[in-house]
This record gives structure tokens, sequence and C-alpha cells, in this order.
């Protein structure tokens, strides 16, 4: 591999770099620099790391010990004009104090280029160094939280590398800019980090980082005692546990609680609960946040329990973001679960940040081995993306979330109801019950309630409250729902017959062919088929008719070229010209009349004059009377508990 005598690789760790040719397939030859390193993992892997493209410019840096500003420059504008992607650019002065021998220059030069967060280094004079990282450029305005991570991560494997190096470089001051966001170009950006230097010196004060831009060091400068603070709240367990209810929108009643954690936040630091949490990933200390709310909250579950006179569920919150590894925190919960004394069917776990993961999660033989024990599992902000149709079939949970980012538009774009009425439809056809998260206002939940939703939980209701408020806030919970339960069952009820009919039901037109009407059978639940000619049902076809004109081959590789044939034969060929026709506008208390005296066969076609308004089969009727009976029954007891 090198151009000297081969040695054994061992030989070559930790030694000086050796000279590597790589001859590309087109044949042209490009010469580099490889450093060999032994990395401290299991087996003692052997680390290989490739630079310096131009070999001269490598043995001239060399000579002089670490390249000087000039070259920095030079390289630092060539980087960026030959970014593939759009990044920020961390240009760092570090001031060491220490005098270096040529020795140590040497180590420094050789330790900094081979980090991996390291894109260049470079010496302005004695003690000043210059240092590049890059940092993904954020689609949000959240760019501090990205570089505050990058310059972190840099530190860190500095520190794992050599932590005598690391001690020298962060004893001094440390001056940053930005290329992206306080400088245009590459001079302007070393020149900028130079004069943060300076402008530290000058104030009083044991911070050691100072940023060009004054706004961006403030945030960084907040982020970090947010870091420092949501550290210590974990690992000393200073943490508060508060539960937010879940409303059954059958019943209208509380069916379970979510537990959520609380930072008891001082007041010189202002943030949100969302975004220390956030923090608390960032750190790798979610886990450890997740476990703590965990007990706390199964400690309490009997004090919720106590509060009902019928079972009640824990909604726990576990991220999938961790860097703990996801199996060992669930076999950690299978563990907890056989400790405690509880019924494991009293507990949901709701994966957070699940989207890049829920694949490998929801079909993870821990996770198959607590939803054997009765745990159930929620979904949590699947968006409504195309992840969602890849995601959902997998039918591996019990519950879907909608995020209140979903439900913003529901008021005002028609559009946003439609797609969550038909993402309702497709996860009950699967077995999946649908939450929404976030429910603000009575119209939302209004609204919401039409879609089909099965819980609901929102300020509307409650904001996360401790166990001891949860008897107080109960009966708020009654009094807020009382004009919502009564919008529901005196206006919402549909008047007439087409308010039973599933606007979005397929249509078959007269010329469509048979395999049309077979895919409409297959991938959905309906019974029968409407076939429509200028807005005027012309016929019906239902599961029986269509399966008596195909045979037990069609469809395999036995099928025959007659048989192949038949798939193409128009539905009005085959499509029943008899069925009883109604008037859309019927009152809809009328359907037990219907059924029972006039002994009317289904399905119905729902027609306006002539036009086609809709089609009711049995299925759908049997639904809306025990609808009815359940609504019915549900506003008695809801008022007899308004009384009490």
């Amino acid at each position: 591999m090198f151009t000297d005598e081969a040695l054994p690789l061992n030989d070559y760790v930790d030694n000086t770099p050796q000279k590597v040719t790589i001859i590309c397939a087109s044949g042209q030859q490009h010469h580099y620099q490889c450093c060999v390193s032994l990395m401290p993992v299991e087996g003692q892997a052997i680390y290989l790391s490739f630079y310096s493209p131009q070999l001269e410019e490598y043995e001239q840096r060399i000579n002089s010990s670490i390249a000087n500003k000039q070259w920095f420059l030079e390289q630092f504008e060539r980087l960026y004009q030959q970014r593939l992607v759009e990044q920020l650019y961390i240009v760092m002065t570090l001031s060491i104090e220490q005098s270096l021998s040529a020795k140590q220059q040497i180590v420094l030069h050789d330790v900094m280029m081979r980090l991996k967060e390291s894109r260049l280094f470079g010496q302005i004079k004695e003690g000043l160094y210059l240092a590049c990282v890059t940092c993904p450029l954020p689609s949000s305005g959240e760019s501090y939280r990205y570089i505050h991570a990058s310059i972190r991560a840099f530190f860190h494997e500095l520190r794992q590398m050599d932590r005598h190096l690391h001690k020298l470089c962060t004893s001094g001051k440390v001056g940053v800019s930005i290329l992206g966001l306080d400088a245009r170009s590459t001079k302007i950006a070393v020149t900028h980090s130079v004069q943060a230097i300076l402008e530290q010196e000058s104030e009083s004060g044991l911070q050691k980082i100072r940023f060009f831009d004054s706004q961006l060091h403030r945030q960084i400068q907040r982020r970090r005692l947010l870091e420092e603070f949501v550290h210590d709240a974990i690992k000393n367990q200073s943490l508060s546990v508060f539960y937010q209810p879940i409303i059954e929108t059958q019943t209208w009643q509380v069916i379970g609680y979510e537990a959520c954690c609380r930072f008891s936040l001082p007041t010189s630091l202002q943030a949100d609960n969302r975004e220390l949490i956030a923090i608390a990933e960032d750190l790798g200390l979610v886990s450890e946040l997740d476990l703590h709310i965990l007990h706390s909250a199964l400690e309490q579950l009997s004090k919720l329990q106590a509060l009902h006179d019928y079972p009640v569920r824990l909604a726990v919150n576990v991220s999938a973001d961790t860097k703990q590894g996801f199996s060992e925190l669930l076999g950690y919960l299978i563990t907890l679960i056989q400790q405690k004394s509880f019924g494991a069917e009293h507990l949901i776990i709701d994966l957070i940040q699940a989207n890049a993961h829920v694949t490998g999660i929801v079909q993870s033989a821990e996770l198959k081995v607590l939803r054997a024990k009765g745990v159930q599992v929620t979904i949590d902000d699947m968006g409504l993306d195309y992840s969602l149709l890849e995601h959902l079939p997998l039918s591996e949970f019990d519950y879907l979330k909608i995020s209140r980012r979903c439900l913003d538009a529901i008021k005002s774009k028609i559009n946003r109801y439609k797609v969550i009425k038909m993402l309702v439809e497709l996860c009950h056809s699967l077995g999946v019950k649908v939450i929404a998260d976030g429910v603000e206002s009575l119209e939302e939940a209004s609204l919401l309630t039409d879609t089909g939703v099965d819980f609901m939980q929102g300020l509307l209701f409650s904001a996360p409250s401790s166990a001891a408020h949860l008897k107080i806030v109960n009966r708020q919970i009654a009094q807020k729902i009382k004009p919502l339960l009564q919008n529901h069952h005196e206006s919402k009820q549909p008047a007439h017959l087409v308010g039973l009919h599933h606007a979005y039901a397929p249509r078959l037109d007269p010329g469509d062919p048979l395999s049309l009407a077979f895919q409409y059978f297959q991938v959905s639940d309906i019974d029968v088929l409407p076939v429509i000619n200028q807005h005027e049902c012309v016929g019906i076809i239902d599961r029986q008719t269509l399966n008596l004109y195909l045979t037990p081959t069609m469809g395999t590789e036995l099928e025959t070229m007659r048989e192949a044939e038949r798939w193409h034969r128009p539905v009005n060929q085959i499509m029943m010209l008899s069925f009883t026709k109604l008037d859309a506008y019927t009152d809809v208390r009328l359907v037990t009349e219907l059924i029972c005296e006039q002994k009317l066969t289904f399905p119905w076609v729902l027609v306006d004059g002539n036009k086609f308004k809709g089609i009711l089969t049995q299925q759908i009727i049997i639904s809306y009377l025990a609808q009815r009976q359940t609504a019915l029954i549900s506003q008695t007891e809801f008022g007899a508990s308004s009384e009490q």
C-alpha cells in the first residue's frame, strides 16, 4: 500500500505519515498522506486517515511545523468554493498561552489533522492558531443550536484524542466567526475570529469563548446555561411529573393521563419545556429523563386510579432518539414492569420522534414482548407525509397521535380537514385508533369529532397538572365540554339520510372494467359500488354479483386467455338495474320506520330528483343506530354526573 518497504500494519501506528498514491479508474493519480491510528475499541481497530491532496504542500507545511495564515486562507477559500452542500463554516482563533516546542507543534498539527470535526488548521503567529469546523445549515432559525453542537463536538473529540492538547487549547481564549452569518467571505471570517479574541481580552469575566456576532454570543451563552441546568436537574432528579387528561370522544370521559416532565426553571432563565427536553436529547440524557418520569408516574398510578370508578390508562413518553440504545431502554422497561405490581394493560408507551426509526422500533423483539404483556403503543407526531403510508400497514402499534402542527389549519383549510378525515378512516381500517393532541378550542374539537378521531387532549380540556390537582381539573373538564356535548348531540347529528353517506366512497362508470371493481373491493371495506352515468345512478354492483363472474383461477398463474378477457368486460354488463331509491333529504329519524314498516331492502341509493347523492348499506345504518344509542346513554349519564 505504501511507497516504501512493506511492513506489518501495526508498525505504522502513530508513526510518521506515509505517502500514498491512489489510482482512479480513469488512470489519474492522486497523492495523499495516510496516518495510522489504533482506536480504543473492542478488538483494537485500525483507523486510516487520508488527507492533504497536494503532497508537496504537505511536506512544505511539515518543514515549517504548522501552515501559516496565508496557506489557511487559500485552502479555506478552495474548500468554500468547492462545497457540495450548503453549510456553515465555523472559524475559531485559539489562543494557546504556553509556548510550544517544535515537536509539540508537529504533534498539535498531527492531532488537529486527524480530528474528524476539523477541516483545516493553521497558525497566525506564535500562540495564535486557526481551526475550521463545519455544521449543517438549519432549515429553521435555530442556527445557534447546530453551531454550539459542532464546536462542542470538536473539543470533545480533541479531548478524546489528546487530553494535554485539549487542556492547552481550552485554557486560553477562543474567538469565533461564522462564514454565512457574520461574515460573507473567508478572509472576513478569519478577521472576525481574531477580532473576537481582542474584544474578549478587553472584557472582564471568566468566559473563555467569544463570538464576533453579539446576538449569537448571547444565544449560545444562554444555551450553555440551559444545558448546565438540564444536566443538573436530570442527574439530581429534581424534576416534576404533571399529567394531562386524555378524553374519549364517544363518551367524553377521561380515560387516561399522559405523564409529562416539568423542570423547575429559575426566573432568570426563560425557556419552554419543549426546548429543555430537546436539550436533554442533544446531551444524550433523554433516556434518563424518560426513566425518571416513568418511575415517578408508576408510583402515582394508584392515586390516578382512585379518581375514577373505572380503569384508566397511563401514557408515558419514550424517545426513540436515544444514544443509549432503544432496545436496552425497552429491556429495562420490561424488567421494571415485572418488578412493579400493576397491570401492564394500563400502560401506553408513547414513542416520540419515531419517524426515522419506526420500522426497526415497532418490529423490535423487546417491543413485541411488551405488547404481549398488554402494553399498548402510540406513534407520536408521524405527520401527514408519505412516511405515514409506509409505516401504517405495519400494524405493530395501537394508536397514532396527530400533533398540534397538523391541526393548526383545520378550521380554515378544507383540504386539511379532508386529509385528517381520510387518515382517520385509514387508521380505523387497520385497527389503529387516533389521538388528536393540542386541541385548543371547541370548534377544533367539534371538527375533529366529525372526522372520527377517537381521543383528544389539549389546553381546551386542561394543561398538564400535578396529581394532587387532578380532581379539580376533572370537574372543570365536565363544565368545559358541556357546550361541546350539547352541540354534538343537537347540531352535529345528521338531519337527513345524505348525512350518513361516506363522501369519498368510490364509484364506477358504465364502461369501467370488472378489474377496477375488483380492485375497489380488495382495498376497502365497502360491499356495494354505484354505477354513475351523467350524475345519475344507472345500476349497482355488489361483491356477490362480481364473484359470480369470477373463477378461482382468475388472477393466478392458472388463468386462461378466456378468463383474462373477463377482466376487461365493462361493468354495465353485470350491474343490477333494480335497487331501492330514496330521497337524499329524507329525515334521518325515519330510519327505523323505513326498515321495520316499509321493509326497504338494502342498499339505499340516495337521489335528489334523478341526481345521485350517495349510497347507504346495511352496515352503515347499523353503525349509525349503534352510535345514536351510545350517544343517548352518554348524554343521560353526563347529565346525571353534572347534577352530582
